[in-house]
Formats: C-alpha cells, structure tokens, sequence
C-alpha cells in the first residue's frame, strides 16, 4: 500500500523541465532562436521581414554581445543616433515609429531570454510619434483630372485600377498584388483574400462595390492581354517585354508585377 502510494503521489506531481538558460547567449543565436518560435504561428512573410528589420539592432548592439548585457542607456543611444540616420529608401530621416518598431523587436527577443526586466519595463520610454492629420476628400473636379493625367500612362492607368479595387474593397496592396484569377468572382461580386495573405490571418471575401468593379473588369482585361488565363495566374502579371527579368524561364510571364 505505500508502494502505490508513493506511485500515485508521483504521477500526482510531474516533474518540471527547465529550459535552457539564454541570458548569457550572444543576441544573434537569442534572435534566431526567437524567430524560428514566432514562424509557429506568424506567416513566413512575416517573420522574414522583421528578421531584416532585426539586422540594424544586431549591427548596433553587436551579434555576439550576451542578451543580459544591453542595458537601458545602450538602448537610448540607439534610439538617439537611429533617428538621426538617413533611410536609404525614403530618402528621409528614420522615422520614430520605425525606432519603436526595431525596439519593440529588441525587447521580445530579451522577453523570449527572460532579460527585459520589471525595471527595463518600467523605465524604457518609446519615441513620441507624431499624428498624421486626417487628408481632405478629392473633389470631383481633382478625380476628373487625376483620371485623366492616368489615362495618359500604361503604368499610371494599372495604379489607377489598382486603386478603385483598394477603395471599393478595403484591401491592401500586398492583398490585391497576390490577387489570382480564381479569387475573382464577377458573378457573386467578391474576391477572395486568402488566410496567408489576409492582415488578420482570416479569410475573407470583400464585395466589389461599383468603383471596384469597374478598375477589376480593367485589369482583368489587361491580364488577358498578357496571357494570364489560368486561375492560378497572377490577377498583375509581368510583362517579360518590358521588364528586366527578360530573357529568364517563360514561368516569369505569370509572375506578379
């Protein structure tokens, strides 16, 4: 009787598994460790672009630096000195929400290693964003010639058409760029917006309003001209004519634009 006793007070209380102490590991094994967690339940997107966002901050706070080691006055400096760098893309300063963005990073990387501390938390400060003022609504006058400038321009009109299915839909760029001919439906007067593409991980299907209608039929048309007309074609194919992938694999033809 006390042998099974001591079997059921065993099976009562299971034994707890540390896992492995990652406060005196180097920031770039804690970061890949961190990102390769996170591609559970993120899209591969997703994580790929905040791993390139996460090379500033390794390059900063140096990759084989232990995680326990940043300290607050490091983490200020960075805030300091990135505002002040020129962004090779926008040609512009770095912005405070891109700092915040890159911190916000940091500190779920020390989370993950157990080192963003109650004091961190409570002293660390992100940088005050400025609000963008809510813009004006185009009058009629200034659609009628911002219809009629794109006219003038291949590339300006698919913008255009673009821009009429992102109005009459609420999708995002990166939804309609992915767009495939079989997430089209004219019938039902919807799209598809598959999970992996979708901002909330959710498939949805945004009725095309009237506006959206009518940049959808125009793309369409000028997809057919292309030679997309598979449903697993790109909704804006690349024209291998014009682009500089000319000369590659024939696949490229229905690669998005």
């Amino acid at each position: 009787m006390q042998f099974l006793a001591q079997q059921e007070q065993q099976r009562e209380e299971p034994q707890i598994i540390e896992g492995p102490d990652l406060k005196k590991e180097p920031l770039t094994k804690v970061a890949a460790l961190y990102f390769e967690w996170k591609a559970a339940n993120n899209s591969v997107s997703t994580v790929a672009r905040e791993k390139k966002i996460f090379k500033t901050v390794e390059k900063f706070f140096r990759a084989n630096t232990p995680v326990k080691a940043i300290m607050l006055h490091q983490i200020r400096q960075y805030q300091k000195e990135r505002r002040e760098q020129i962004s090779p893309t926008m040609k512009q300063p770095v912005t405070a929400r891109s700092v915040n963005y890159e911190m916000q990073l940091l500190r779920a990387v020390m989370s993950y290693a157990d080192c963003w501390t109650d004091e961190l938390a409570a002293r660390y400060r992100p940088l005050r964003q400025i609000k963008r003022r809510v813009g004006k609504v185009a009058s009629k006058v200034q659609l009628q010639t911002i219809i009629t400038t794109a006219m003038g321009n291949e590339f300006w009109r698919v913008a255009m058409y673009c821009g009429t299915v992102a109005a009459g839909t609420g999708c995002r760029g990166g939804e309609i760029r992915n767009l495939m001919l079989g997430d089209i439906d004219l019938v039902n007067e919807n799209i598809r917006i598959a999970r992996e593409l979708a901002k909330n991980r959710t498939e949805r299907q945004p009725r095309l309003m009237a506006l959206a209608e009518w940049g959808m039929r125009h793309l369409l048309l000028r997809a057919q001209a292309l030679g997309a007309t598979e449903s697993h074609h790109y909704l804006l194919p690349l024209s291998l004519r014009k682009s500089r992938y000319n000369g590659r694999s024939a696949e490229l033809d229905f690669l998005i634009i």
